[in-house]
């Protein structure tokens, strides 16, 4: 039985680290083509947080396990607001910015809902992914506001900074050519691959655990692999906390939440439909919608998530640990 966690735990560590890899490499490559910092932060790394978390999920539901990967959503959501943002608020006070908090936090509470709204006929369905896909898409277009003016259409100096751009474009890939293709393709292939290949050994012995403690699919995915594919956002949230960026702190996890539902949920549906359990329906969908509205009431009180809060939000993960256990 130790071998079986010793693999589970170094397919867990390779999917975690092919990950970091992928995005790392990705980010590179976009500064490489002179792409926006800002754009690399706000779609490479809130959805390179949330690979661990996809990769898995979508192996499990290719495998008909979908214990595995709903309960990895869910967990994973659960621990990131209880778990990552009541330690972090423990050791520091956590301002938010207002119109993040006007903007991703009213979207966070509304896609967590529907997400639970749609399992309630205990199955995510094909149709259900394409909804959740189609709001994974309106967001990301929202989060740039994407907008089509049409009096934009007729301007000549919006034709020749295209132009211009698309000019620095090939510039910039002409001189970096080799670096781009030998050095980061190389990376973000093998990275591609670990992801691969770490996501199905992941869901093998998940499996494997669950059959030899007689535990169900949902409990090992929202302990187990939950808390592995959550230590991107750990990371990410140690490191903002640690530099004093708050928002981005706050940002990543939210995001990262959202991106669970609507970009892990949706695509893991859409691979195959997610049979949803009575535990799920009963215990751990209302947590998940409990523990974002009460996120949403700290941060609504007064834009911070102070140390008292910290704990009470630490506390309930807690408890939400003690609820879930095999009785």
């Amino acid at each position: 039985m130790i071998e079986i966690f010793l693999f589970f735990f170094a397919a867990l560590f390779v999917l975690v680290k092919s990950s970091d890899l992928f995005v790392s490499s990705a980010s590179r490559l976009a500064k490489i083509l002179g792409i926006p910092e800002l754009i690399i932060g706000l779609t490479i790394v809130a959805i390179g947080t949330s690979l661990p978390e996809f990769a898995s999920s979508v192996a499990a539901s290719y495998y008909h396990n979908s214990g595995l990967a709903v309960g990895n959503i869910i967990g994973s959501n659960i621990a990131n607001i209880a778990l990552i943002l009541g330690v972090s608020g423990i050791i520091h006070t956590l301002k938010i910015d207002k119109s993040l908090f006007e903007r991703e936090c009213y979207i966070l509470i509304g896609v967590t809902i529907l997400f639970y709204i749609l399992a309630l006929d205990s199955v995510i369905s094909f149709f259900d992914s394409l909804i959740l896909i189609f709001l994974f898409i309106a967001y990301m277009l929202f989060m740039f506001k994407f907008k089509l003016q049409f009096q934009e259409l007729f301007k000549v100096k919006m034709y020749i900074e295209h132009i211009s751009n698309l000019r620095h474009f090939l510039h910039l890939f002409k001189e970096n050519f080799k670096k781009i293709l030998i050095v980061e393709s190389f990376v973000l292939v093998i990275s591609l691959i670990g992801l691969i290949f770490g996501a199905n050994f992941v869901v093998e012995y998940a499996v494997k655990i669950a059959e030899y403690f007689s535990f169900s699919q949902t409990f090992i995915g929202v302990t187990l692999i939950a808390l592995g594919t959550s230590l991107p956002e750990l990371m990410v949230a140690l490191v903002s906390l640690q530099k004093g960026f708050h928002n981005m702190l706050i940002g990543n996890i939210v995001g990262s939440n959202i991106f669970n539902i609507l970009f892990v949920g949706g695509f893991a549906a859409f691979v195959n439909p997610l049979d949803v359990s009575e535990f799920t329906l009963y215990i751990l969908g209302p947590f998940m919608v409990v523990v974002s509205a009460v996120f949403m009431l700290f941060a609504w009180s007064d834009l911070q998530i102070k140390k008292s809060e910290g704990i009470v939000l630490l506390l309930i993960y807690l408890l939400f640990l003690v609820m879930i256990l095999p009785k």
